[in-house]
């Protein structure tokens, strides 16, 4: 839905107990935070309490779970992690467009600014026709329908004037599914307000 944890909230009811949040950043890494490190740069916590696990099937348009960390924790992982110690090592090619994608990532940290403001032009055009936005860094907007069918004409609408915003029906999803409208550093301005006309015209 592009909702976001409250984890400073979070570690607050967890004061004094012995816990850790692991968190999934599938949608967050490469994404969310000034530099696109996840939920925990974007609250600005830095907490031993607090793992992430992410993807590299996202927002690195590769493949493979990843646990970032410390040193430390990764050989922990390797030594004692029955699904680490008993998977598959990827594959060379696969390995070599993570790495690359994480160096570019790296080496030109623009591209996460120029996502956040193509996040925001986006969600502020799609609130503007009245349907209901996240207000986060996260380029995921859901809309939905009381009705399937009227979801699915929406998908259909928008795919017959050329914008691939495909109908889903995901775990947690409202009855009936949903159309997630997804947005890219790679967008120019002039696409996000061709998405917003076809999106008024679908409606």
């Amino acid at each position: 839905t592009g909702r976001l944890l409250p984890l400073p909230q979070v570690l607050d009811r967890l004061a004094g107990r012995d816990a850790l949040v692991l968190l999934d950043e599938a949608h967050a890494f490469g994404v969310v935070g000034e530099r696109g490190r996840g939920t925990a740069e974007y609250w600005r916590v830095d907490d031993p309490r607090v793992l992430s696990c992410t993807t590299l099937s996202k927002a690195f348009g590769s493949s493979g779970g990843v646990v970032p960390g410390s040193r430390r924790l990764v050989e922990d992982l390797r030594v004692r992690s029955n699904v680490y110690l008993a998977s598959t090592p990827p594959p060379a090619p696969v390995l070599g467009a993570a790495r690359a994608a994480l160096e570019l990532a790296t080496d030109k940290p623009s591209l996460v600014g120029s996502l956040h403001r193509n996040t925001a032009r986006l969600k502020e055009g799609v609130g503007s026709l009245g349907l209901a936005v996240e207000h986060t860094p996260v380029p995921i907007i859901p809309v939905w329908f009381d009705s399937p069918g009227k979801t699915q004409a929406l998908s259909e609408r928008l795919f017959a004037m050329n914008v691939l915003a495909p109908y889903g029906n995901y775990p947690g999803s409202p009855p009936g599914g949903l159309v997630r409208l997804t947005v890219s550093a790679a967008h120019t301005a002039d696409q996000i307000t061709y998405l917003l006309d076809c999106l008024k015209k679908a409606l």
